[in-house]
């Protein structure tokens, strides 16, 4: 029976877990950093109110929904049978090294509430927005923005989990942490597909305004045509009084 028994407590191994753990983090606040900073560019430009207002929309359900999404997963593992408490309760491990996993649990825990109250998208954008300048690329230029980093945050996701278990193959501890990296990591790339479609509705909306825009400058101008026409007139008639 002991032969299948497959845990690893060890501080070596707690290190390497929660430096993997510090890593994934870093790299996703170093990814939102870089969006964020790319988001208020583009807003800064645009000084467009309906711009503004989607991306701090889109950050406020980041910061918000988002994060309790993620973190009612990180929940789910650490009560779950998936957890180092959980796999040393079903080994019989004992007391001792039941506070060994929940110290691991709670180092990693540490690492995520840290990501997350760091807001790493930001609080939201104050900008000025009195000189509008906007167009249709300028939707496709945000829309890459939040695109790029889906992929990235993909990615880091990814490779995270892929090494834990290429590893996991030697020492199955490994495996164990595989559902704190999706509770952090999949929720934030999820919301980044949903986003990216907010951006398509608000491009289509800003469409929709600047053909109405267009027809009322051209009424606009038409009617400015005819006041200048009749302008004409009053001229030619006042002619009359030249010689008076």
């Amino acid at each position: 029976m002991a032969e299948n028994i497959h845990l690893d407590l060890s501080e070596e191994m707690e290190q390497d877990l929660v430096s993997r753990y510090g890593n994934l983090c870093e790299e996703l606040t170093q990814s939102l950093n870089r969006m964020a900073g790319e988001m208020e560019g583009i807003c800064q430009k645009t000084q467009y109110e309906p711009m503004v207002r989607v991306v701090n929309q889109t950050i406020m359900a980041f910061n918000e929904e988002i994060y309790r999404v993620s973190s009612q997963a990180f929940e789910e593992w650490c009560e779950g049978e998936g957890s180092f408490t959980a796999a040393v309760r079903n080994s019989q491990a004992g007391e001792e090294a039941g506070e060994t996993a929940a110290q691991m649990e709670n180092h990693i825990r540490n690492l995520f509430e840290e990501f997350w109250s760091g807001h790493p998208l930001g609080d939201g954008l104050q900008l000025s927005t009195g000189r509008p300048e906007v167009n249709t690329e300028d939707y496709e230029e945000l829309k890459k923005v939040y695109e790029t980093c889906f992929q990235e945050v993909e990615t880091i996701g990814e490779e995270t989990e892929a090494a834990l278990v290429t590893d996991g193959e030697e020492s199955p501890t490994y495996h164990l942490m595989i559902p704190a990296v999706r509770a952090v990591a999949e929720p934030v790339k999820n919301a980044f597909e949903q986003f990216c479609v907010k951006i398509d509705e608000a491009k289509e909306e800003s469409e929709r305004l600047k053909q109405q825009q267009d027809t009322h400058n051209e009424e606009s101008a038409e009617n400015a045509t005819n006041t200048a026409m009749s302008a004409a007139d009053i001229a030619e008639e006042l002619k009359m009084f030249d010689d008076i």
